[in-house]
């Protein structure tokens, strides 16, 4: 994707042993020597003038020192030079995104993506940002269409899977900051299908299938039956429980001694005991969503 540098025959001398200096900064780059590229590239750029490409490696080989200010400006000055090369404009939206500068970072990865539509790594690298400023919703739609044209991918996959999980942990409504709390059937539902389409995904990252299966773990612990106290009625706890099932228990006994002398009688009291304890298991027992849900109101 790089510019290629000019004819060896108008290469400078000025270079150790007449080589070029943008040639060495190329190859200390390729062996990950930024204190030497920096030098060779920061040469090039004073023997030859403005050239975009040994600005452009000059901000790589800062981008590799840590040193992103100064890296910024240098790659600015090589897509300004070059407005029609992609890859620069690319380069200087990774610098912008490692500096937190997501505006920036945004607006240069959308200019290499118009310039290059095809290369599906600047709009993969769009939707990254979106994910990582907390809009997965904005992420989303580009990954669906990256994953239509690359099914195979799998760091499209990787990334279409991140967007689901956390568009699906944004569905519950009930929130404290980070964490939040499942409180509708709906909910679960909704968080299901999505996470359904992430888990399907092949991506080969453990770390991201873990997380996966942890919040699907966290779903399936919300269908779970648990004790809990009506709402206005928790200051009972469970001796309010215990409490509310003696007189429907009276019924079912009294019941069970009345059918041998009036099985009329006897039926009645089994059907008002055995319903109402029916209803305060019910209203006692409930999911852990509507556990929740009473706790959240």
């Amino acid at each position: 994707k790089l510019a290629t540098h000019r004819d060896t025959a108008a290469r400078p001398s000025g270079a150790p042993g007449g080589g070029d200096w943008v040639v060495l900064a190329e190859e200390y780059l390729a062996h990950n020597d930024y204190h030497s590229a920096a030098y060779a590239a920061r040469e090039a750029t004073q023997t030859e003038g403005n050239s975009a490409l040994a600005w452009n490696l000059r901000a790589r080989a800062n981008a590799g020192l840590g040193l992103l200010n100064d890296a910024a400006y240098e790659a600015r000055q090589a897509a300004e030079l070059e407005t029609s090369n992609a890859q620069y404009r690319f380069d200087l939206g990774s610098i912008f995104e490692q500096l937190q500068r997501w505006p920036d970072a945004l607006a240069s990865y959308e200019t290499a993506a118009r310039l290059e539509p095809d290369t599906f790594l600047y709009r993969l690298s769009i939707a990254g940002v979106y994910l990582q400023i907390g809009a997965p919703d904005q992420a989303l739609p580009i990954l669906e269409q990256l994953h239509q044209a690359h099914p195979n991918e799998k760091m499209v996959n990787y990334y279409l899977a991140s967007a689901l999980g956390d568009v699906a942990e944004r569905v519950p409504k009930e929130r404290n900051g980070d964490h939040y709390a499942i409180t509708s059937p709906q909910e679960i539902e909704q968080m299901a299908e999505l996470l359904r389409r992430a888990m399907s995904l092949e991506h080969g990252d453990p770390d991201l299938t873990a997380n996966l299966h942890k919040i699907v773990d966290y779903l399936e612990s919300c269908k779970r039956i648990k004790f809990s106290a009506p709402n206005g009625w928790q200051s009972f706890g469970l001796r309010g429980a215990v409490a509310a099932f003696v007189l429907p228990v009276l019924f079912v006994l009294s019941g069970l001694s009345s059918l041998g002398s009036s099985p009329g009688s006897g039926f009645m009291l089994l059907l008002i005991g055995g319903s109402a304890t029916y209803g305060l298991i019910k209203l006692y027992w409930v999911p852990v969503w509507k556990h929740n849900a009473r706790a959240s109101r």
